[in-house]
């Protein structure tokens, strides 16, 4: 019988016995609204010891694009050596494209991506390659970014009104809201366009290139 899996109670227990770590960024080094201290501590530990910090990420983004907003949410630059994103993963592979024609479908910020590549952006009747981040790109593109529920203060209206001065934080109502908005994209997120051509009839995609073609032609 193969042993046990451990169950560490800290990252730290493992500097001693390892030279480098490979971290994720989201939900180990912080949770979207602020960083985890106690993980950031133990990284930075590490490196004091010689170790080796490597964070690693999903974002649609070069890797330097994303260390401003994760040292506002109180990540030390102490804490890593370097890192690596789907957004360098994917600038790689589009290298090979140089002075192709490319539709990206996804928000403005993250056009940065294709900065320096040589890339032409077109429409998708003329585009060689679509890039898109994941299914939430492609809805923020068709129905935008905004957050779908509009807090109209409920606290402040009625026979019980509050005055504004004891309304400054968000009600229990507007933070619920907001939990499931960011559940709902960090979902959509995590879908691959991939994830859902994989699950259609081969002879749909198949009729969408045919369609395709003949609109370009």
């Amino acid at each position: 019988m193969p042993d046990a899996i451990p169950v560490l109670s800290s990252i730290a227990e493992l500097a001693a016995t390892t030279d480098a770590w490979i971290v994720d960024i989201w939900g180990v080094m912080h949770n979207g609204a602020r960083a985890y201290p106690g993980a950031a501590r133990a990284c930075s530990e590490l490196r004091a010891r010689g170790g080796t910090v490597v964070l690693l990420s999903n974002a649609p983004r070069p890797f330097p694009a994303v260390v401003p907003h994760m040292t506002d949410l109180g990540v030390p630059p102490d804490a890593y050596d370097a890192g690596v994103t789907s957004g360098d993963v994917t600038r790689d592979m589009l290298a090979a494209w140089e002075g192709r024609a490319l539709l990206h479908i996804g928000p403005e910020r993250d056009r940065g991506l294709l900065a320096g590549l040589g890339i032409r952006h077109a429409p998708a009747v003329e585009a060689d390659v679509v890039l898109c981040h994941s299914v939430l790109e492609i809805v923020e593109a068709v129905d935008g970014g905004t957050d779908p529920y509009l807090c109209r203060e409920i606290r402040q209206q009625g026979r019980g009104a509050l005055p504004a001065q004891e309304c400054q934080e968000p009600c229990i109502l507007a933070t619920i809201m907001r939990r499931a908005h960011d559940a709902w994209r960090t979902s959509l997120a995590s879908c691959a366009l991939d994830d859902i051509i994989g699950t259609l009839p081969p002879e749909i995609p198949e009729r969408t290139r045919r369609l395709l073609a003949r609109e370009s032609a």
